[in-house]
């Protein structure tokens, strides 16, 4: 068994056979991504009781939140889950974009395209086959609320 560390990539192919290896240096390269793009992580009691409330105004387990094109809330049990703080991260890309409403139906729109935007680069990032598989069910979810909404 081996050890090694890669600077750059997040996964590559090793051996004969071609294996695709993860690196585990992706929660690092994501907080220095972060920062360097000045978004700053939450997840202080502070951010736990405005977590705690928007799950209760929501009707729902929410475990992060973006603020603002600057600022994500994140329950401190998920400050280092890839998949979560990628799709905050995409989610303050839409909000640099101007790209906000309080409308459900493009919340949901929203929503849809970070999900698939995490979709894109999963394997880029590492992402394991359970969350490629939570993430098309969460599309799924909000699809079907979307739909209902335009019907």
């Amino acid at each position: 068994m081996y050890n090694l560390t890669v600077s750059e990539d997040h996964t590559y192919v090793v051996g004969s056979g071609q294996w695709v290896v993860h690196n585990t240096n992706c929660i690092d390269d994501l907080y220095k991504m972060l920062d360097e793009n000045g978004v700053e992580l939450w997840s202080d009691s502070d951010a736990i009781d405005y977590l705690n409330w928007s799950s209760a105004q929501q009707g729902t387990h929410v475990n992060a939140s973006t603020l603002d094109e600057t600022l994500i809330a994140i329950r401190p049990e998920e400050a280092g889950n890839v998949r979560i703080l990628l799709e905050e991260w995409f989610h303050t890309r839409q909000q640099a974009d101007g790209r906000t409403s309080t409308s459900t139906s493009v919340i949901y729109q929203l929503e849809i395209e970070a999900k698939q935007n995490v979709l894109d680069v999963a394997s880029e990032w590492g992402l394991t086959s359970n969350d490629v598989s939570q993430l098309q069910a969460e599309i799924t979810t909000y699809q079907s609320w979307l739909d209902e909404l335009n019907n």
